[in-house]
């Protein structure tokens, strides 16, 4: 696949578009005006502590306050990957974060890559699991490095996952056995169906004291006594499950029918005893870690670092975590982790290995943790060794500044929109960059020189006298970005219409009729639209949860090879998706990470016409409420002269429609009414105009 960026750079305006195939699929703007926020650092003060949705509200000295959840506050485990945040699939900052691949138990995750061809959740995923449909460890191969593709790896998953081995055969026990278990429970009526649910809540393994981090020092005189209760042993955890009730024979049913007839009182089961229950202070988040209860944690006007995961959307403020993470060309830093992990998309055994124990060597103990990105691959130590050293250095300057600034105050900005692209994006996979920014140009130049010279000789600088998107020709799909109608090859099309809790696309067929066979045009038409709707998603940078309503299919396999196609195509979104299947309305459900507003808000304002709801009132209507108005004036008696300023196409329509109107209602109010159009009015405005003064009445005499 052909891969290329360009970047259109001017002193209020930059703009990157990422080509595949000579096709837009991403566009990112950056303004001075409207900076992009992920990744900022900043020193916030605790606004606010609510127990009851695990969460607290920080001042980091925006307009409003930022949202922590308790589960942001541990130390990132072994699994954290910092660049894919967790799912937001209601979008509802009030409500714990969705179960994401770092939270799922490595040995689960094992499981459901045996026995699929591929592991990536938006090509396969797994129907019916809670945390199912989560593995991102191929989703992306085909795309781009960066954003959402680093995910640690602490080299443990070697020994177990080997064909063939011991363990692999232990485990592979388990599993046969845990599957006849479930599908006792499911036939039992005891709940189930999720065949990658996290274990009860008594086996849960808890946090250790020592890795609750983000705003705690890290250091063994730091203060922890009381702030966890201790973890119960294997004698405690697990309570004795009461003895189930045996059913009764079916020759005994006639007995007890018997005995209600008779009125003898029916013969009870003696009551078990019920397991003694500890009220918790933790809160279950996964199969492997648990959440404390975030009173225990942080207090009003505590002061903690935190860095901004989610920018603000609509009336929410941004989301941030304590688990900060430095970005560097090929490793990423976390200082509170512990482990160097080696992103999953390096399969070779050998290389994974390799990695890791060069970044170790230069990484000093009780100092974080790192995790190698996969543009990293044959690296060599030096590159390494400096990045380890910048790193640090600018961990180092972080926390020295926050010695000398009072909160609410930012301490570290993310670098630039394109310093960003270059490091995240930029690698042997793109096939070229082109700039039209000498300033650019020059920091794009200057920035490789240092990490990765090698890519020096696919950077251009572009200098013709015709726009660089003109020349890609792609000025005109980004004024069709903001179109709620998407035209198809074949004739059909797609309507785009985002709300406040979803966004709905719906494929008609259009002017394409087919030939003979009406399946096979519904298929085509939703085939198309299937990779059209994957391409629009990303390239309009939609998010939170869409629903796309395809035209009814009657064969099962046509629903399948549709799915399969819109799957086969979200793989290529550096943002994490996730298709559901077809649904009995045969809808389409998916969700897709959300980091930023679309540029469909970010880029526009609400109408101040219809106030953002792209409806007006018909003439028509506009004179029904004109006459109850004026006929209230007439009811209350303390006018006798109106003006009536209207839109010259209302007034058309009285002139012609309805000519008597407002002489009638002169005559029957005994109020003078003069009619003038005013091209400033809004289509389903009127106003009233006290004369001669000029006083403006519409408010006094407003109806509905």
């Amino acid at each position: 696949m052909k891969r290329e960026i360009l970047i259109n750079g001017t002193p209020r305006e930059t703009r990157v578009a990422i080509l595949e195939d000579d096709r837009l699929v991403e566009l990112l703007v950056d303004r001075p005006d409207h900076r992009r926020m992920v990744g900022d650092i900043y020193l916030g003060r605790v606004e606010a502590v609510l127990p009851g949705i695990q969460a607290a509200f920080v001042d980091i000295g925006l307009e409003k306050s930022a949202f922590l959840h308790a589960s942001d506050l541990l130390e990132p485990d072994d699994e954290h990957d910092p660049d894919e945040e967790p799912e937001e699939v209601a979008d509802n900052d009030g409500s714990a974060p969705g179960v994401g691949e770092a939270d799922v138990p490595r040995s689960s995750r094992r499981r459901r890559r045996r026995g699929r061809g591929n592991a990536s959740t938006n090509a396969q995923p797994v129907e019916g699991g809670a945390g199912g449909g989560e593995e991102q460890a191929g989703g992306g191969d085909d795309g781009f490095d960066g954003g959402g593709d680093e995910g640690p790896d602490d080299g443990s998953s070697a020994s177990t996952s080997e064909a063939g081995g011991p363990a692999a055969e232990a485990q592979g026990g388990g599993e046969r056995r845990g599957r006849r278990g479930r599908r006792r429970g499911r036939r039992r009526g005891k709940g189930g169906g999720d065949r990658d649910a996290p274990p009860v809540s008594g086996g849960a393994e808890l946090v250790p004291e020592d890795q609750i981090a983000g705003f705690f020092p890290r250091s063994s005189e730091t203060p922890t006594a009381g702030l966890l209760p201790p973890a119960p042993s294997d004698e405690t955890s697990q309570e004795p499950r009461p003895p189930r009730q045996p059913r009764p024979p079916k020759q005994q049913r006639p007995e007890k029918q018997k005995q209600r007839q008779k009125g003898q009182p029916e013969q009870q089961p003696r009551p078990q005893a019920q397991p003694a229950q500890a009220p918790p202070r933790q809160r279950e988040v996964s199969g492997r870690r648990a959440v404390p209860d975030i009173s225990t944690l942080i207090k009003k006007g505590d002061t903690l670092l935190v860095q901004v995961t989610k920018e603000p959307i609509s009336t929410k403020g941004s989301r941030v975590t304590a688990q900060i993470s430095l970005a560097g060309r090929f490793l990423v830093y976390m200082p509170y982790a512990s482990k160097v992990g080696v992103s999953r998309k390096i399969e070779s055994r050998e290389e994974r290995v390799k990695l890791r124990e060069m970044v170790g060597k230069y990484l000093p103990k009780e100092s974080g943790g790192m995790i190698v990105r996969t543009v990293a691959e044959g690296t060599t130590e030096d590159h390494f060794k400096r990045e380890v050293e910048s790193l640090l250095g600018l961990w180092k300057k972080i926390n020295k500044k926050t010695r000398f600034v009072r909160a609410p105050a930012l301490v570290q900005r993310e670098t630039s929109l394109t310093r960003g692209i270059i490091r995240d994006l930029f690698s042997a996979k793109v096939d070229a960059l082109w700039c039209d920014s000498k300033e650019l140009h020059h920091e794009i130049s200057q920035y490789l020189e240092q990490v990765d010279p090698e890519l020096m000789d696919r950077v251009n600088f572009y200098q013709e006298s015709q726009p660089l998107f003109e020349k890609f020709d792609i000025e005109r799909e980004i004024r069709d970005l903001f179109k709620a109608r998407c035209d198809l090859p074949n004739g059909g099309s797609i309507v785009i219409q985002p709300t406040e809790a979803l966004v709905s696309i719906d494929v008609n067929t259009g002017r394409y009729t087919g030939k003979k066979d009406p399946e096979k045009t519904i298929l085509r038409t939703n085939l198309e639209a299937a990779r059209e709707i994957a391409r629009q998603i990303r390239l309009r940078d939609i998010g939170g949860i869409i629903v796309c309503d395809f035209i009814d299919m009657e064969t099962r396999s046509n629903k399948e090879r549709v799915l399969q196609e819109l799957r086969q195509h979200l793989v290529r979104d550096r943002a994490r998706t996730k298709a559901h299947a077809v649904s009995e309305l045969g809808l389409v459900e998916m969700t897709r990470q959300r980091v930023r507003p679309s540029l469909w808000h970010s880029m526009t304002a609400d109408c101040p016409t219809c106030t953002g709801t792209g409806r007006v009132f018909r003439p028509e209507v506009v004179a029904r409420r004109l006459e109850r108005s004026l006929k209230r004036v007439g009811y209350e008696h303390r006018e006798r002269q109106l003006a009536i300023r209207l839109h010259p196409e209302v007034a058309l329509y009285l002139l012609e429609e309805e000519p008597k109107l407002v002489q009638g209602l002169g005559r029957q109010t005994g109020v003078e009414f003069e009619v003038r159009d005013d091209p400033m009015m809004r289509l389903d405005e009127f106003r009233l105009m006290s004369r001669p003064a000029g006083r403006d009445v519409t408010e006094q005499y407003a109806v509905a």
